[in-house]
């Protein structure tokens, strides 16, 4: 075989692994445009399909508890039925978890008043207890309810 029939011939293979996974690329859009098709039906459906699992449900005599429903999802694979908290989640305060005081007519956390007063912080630990431990009178001058002792500060 001649370079040139030898790069001929790999080209020709080349050409026909290419033509094959343009083939396979064609094939694996086609599915996913049906698969989205399906599920599309689907998520239109589900309110039907709730009712039909709570037939079934009801007819093998099994009742949720007052607090659950059935919810249904779309995920990739399909639907989803799981069995959900009617009651809403609760949410934080929004300052993460942190109890915000009153100190000098700003709303701040126990940390940032550590901060600004320089008291040392336990890695790790409870900013406002460290105030408690470290600065007793700091800590008695801000108005709180003390989760520690307690106590409504400041006394008067």
């Amino acid at each position: 075989m001649t370079p040139i029939e030898t790069l001929k011939a790999k080209l020709e293979k080349r050409e026909a692994e290419a033509k094959e996974l343009k083939k396979q690329v064609k094939e694996a859009e086609l599915a996913e445009h049906k698969a989205k098709e399906n599920l599309a039906k689907l998520e239109a459906n589900k309110d039907k399909i709730r009712d039909a699992v709570q037939t079934v449900l009801s007819q093998a005599g099994v009742s949720l508890p007052e607090d659950k429903a059935i919810s249904i999802t779309a995920s990739e694979t399909g639907l989803v039925v799981n069995l959900a908290e009617l009651t809403s989640a609760r949410k934080g305060g929004g300052n993460g978890g942190a109890k915000a005081i009153t100190f000098e007519g700003q709303q701040m956390s126990w940390a940032k008043l550590c901060v600004i007063k320089g008291v040392s912080r336990t890695p790790g630990g409870s900013a406002h207890r460290d105030v408690y431990n470290r600065a007793r009178d700091l800590h008695n001058s801000v108005p709180h309810e003390c989760s520690i002792d307690r106590k409504v500060y400041p006394i008067s």
